[in-house]
């Protein structure tokens, strides 16, 4: 059966990581590796030359993927999935909407929604990380 798994906590506390080798270990065996769904932007040298530094740490056995918003849009049927990260996503729908506080709510439900990641690819598994600091909760 399918699993969702959120894994929480503070900026660069190991989240990735953590999701990661647990991705790995759901794989094991498996003629596909675990696929990373990564949702952040780009927005500067630095920022890119750690996603560079990432990428290269998770190696040959893993899909890498770059969505920043419409992550139904991704075939994930049958695969381990590590979306990274789940506020960065939720970020990039309050930038691209006006200024409004309610706006950018709606265009980040819509994907949620039938389409969501987790009912267009229901034989998939997904872990999910956050940063607590940015939780509403």
């Amino acid at each position: 059966m399918a699993k969702i798994i959120m894994i929480t906590g503070g900026q660069r506390s190991g989240k990735s990581s953590f999701a990661e080798r647990m991705a790995l270990e759901l794989t094991e065996g498996c003629k596909q590796g675990p696929v990373y769904l990564a949702t952040a932007r780009i927005w500067d040298s630095e920022f890119a030359h750690r996603v560079e530094l990432h990428k290269a740490r998770r190696g040959e056995r893993w899909t890498n993927l770059e969505c920043e918003k419409y992550l139904s849009e991704c075939n994930l049927q049958g695969r381990v999935v590590v979306i990274d990260c789940v506020t960065l996503w939720a970020t990039n729908f309050f930038f691209d909407e006006s200024a409004a506080a309610a706006a950018p709510v709606a265009p980040a439900q819509e994907p949620m929604a039938p389409a969501a990641p987790y009912s267009a690819a229901p034989a998939a598994d997904f872990g999910a990380t956050a940063s607590e600091d940015d939780l509403p909760f």
